[in-house]
């Protein structure tokens, strides 16, 4: 046990690397383990519950599969052996890193949590979700631009500066820049990979770039952390290791896997961009018509008016039989007339007689009576009880 050095705010610097030492290990506490086993229980629950109310339209199992993968590959980098070596092994390090940047946060993605989420919630909760999702906010951050930068700044920034450092010499600081880096990671992949309903997305040509044009940067950053001929973190110098690489050469493995498996990670994405490209392009007619889309939102829209009416108009709980004067319950099953008051001979209307605007029939109004006798007189002759001067038998 002579070999065991403490490291500041790390414990015991790990055993030798091994395959054994790498598979026969979990990080204490297990706190990512508990979250994710949470969130998974939360996820289930969900998809039963829509499963449920909607049995012709359950949530797909392959968004399930993938939000399941996401967690195993975050539970790898956070929880594993990779968690054990990560301040220990800079090339440790750099694989934890593009776990984070790569499969976790695409695969998230490909859940679809915020659709689910949308599905179970209430219909007073899912307008409140829908106007956070359409806000001025969350359209400057979800744009491609600005994942795109944040994600170059991040990992520049991050590795070439004392932050890096800090972050191996103090356990809060080291999670929460693995928090930057998923969530940079997230709006970067979201305009191409996300499921979710988002306001910029990016396909074709347009996604081509954008991988294109990101995948230089982490070639740069990644060679120019290879190529370093001093450690550039004086944590990995201080531990002294007896077994291993000396740091300047785990230095510059880590560097050769941020520019080689990293770029094969951003080739990866390009073709399948590419492949869903071609598959467009094969299968033209299943692309919506522009035409037949908008005018579909149109109609939804005017059935959301139509309908936000009709509620403006049934918020009063009670109305007056305009026959015998009583009140009358609104409900569903209450007994209803609707008729063109404007059409009426009628010297006038009192407006404690007055009915609800029917917004299923634009220019009529609906009148509520508290029996069927009522109903049928004012059926047969509405003219008379809609007369300013008369009285109601029960006034």
């Amino acid at each position: 046990m002579t070999h065991l050095l403490l490291v500041p705010t790390h414990g015991p610097t790990p055993p030798e690397f091994s395959l054994g030492s790498l598979l026969f290990y979990w990080a204490w506490p297990p706190v990512v383990t508990i979250a994710i086993a949470v969130i998974s229980l939360l996820w289930v629950r969900a998809i039963r519950q829509v499963a449920r109310e909607h049995p012709g339209n359950p949530y797909p199992r392959r968004r399930t599969i993938s939000l399941m993968a996401a967690f195993a590959f975050l539970l790898l980098a956070l929880q594993s052996g990779i968690e054990r070596y990560d301040t220990t092994l800079f090339s440790m390090h750099m694989i934890q890193h593009l776990i984070l940047l790569f499969p976790v946060p695409i695969l998230l993605l490909q859940a679809g949590p915020v659709t689910l989420l949308l599905r179970v919630a209430s219909p007073r909760w899912r307008p409140r979700i829908l106007r956070v999702l359409k806000s001025r906010a969350v359209g400057v951050i979800s744009h491609p631009l600005v994942g795109w930068t944040l994600l170059v700044a991040v990992m520049w920034g991050t590795h070439l500066s004392t932050l890096f450092e800090a972050a191996l010499e103090n356990p809060l600081i080291h999670d929460l820049e693995h928090s930057l880096y998923l969530g940079t990671a997230l709006l970067f992949w979201a305009p191409i990979f996300s499921v979710d309903p988002i306001r910029h997305r990016l396909r074709g040509a347009g996604a081509l770039v954008y991988l294109i044009a990101q995948m230089p940067q982490n070639s740069f950053l990644g060679v120019a952390i290879m190529w370093s001929t001093t450690p550039l973190y004086p944590h990995y110098v201080t531990l002294q290791r007896a077994w291993g690489p000396s740091p300047l050469e785990d230095q510059q493995l880590a560097g050769a896997i941020m520019w080689l498996v990293g770029d094969v990670l951003f080739l990866g994405a390009i073709f399948v961009v590419l492949a869903a490209l071609a598959k467009s392009e094969d299968r033209p007619e299943s692309r919506y018509d522009e035409a037949q889309t908008a005018a579909a939102i149109a109609e939804i829209r005017r059935r959301e008016v139509l309908l936000a009416e009709r509620e403006r108009s049934e918020s009063v709980s009670v109305a007056i039989d305009p026959v015998c004067g009583m009140e009358v319950t609104i409900a569903p099953d209450a007994l209803t007339t609707s008729i063109e008051v404007a059409g009426l001979a009628v010297a006038g209307q009192a407006d404690r007689h007055r009915g609800a605007l029917d917004v299923s029939a634009p220019g009529q109004e609906r009148f509520y009576f508290c029996g069927r006798g009522c109903l049928l007189d004012f059926q047969d002759d509405p003219a008379p009880f809609l007369d300013a001067g008369y009285q109601p038998s029960g006034m």
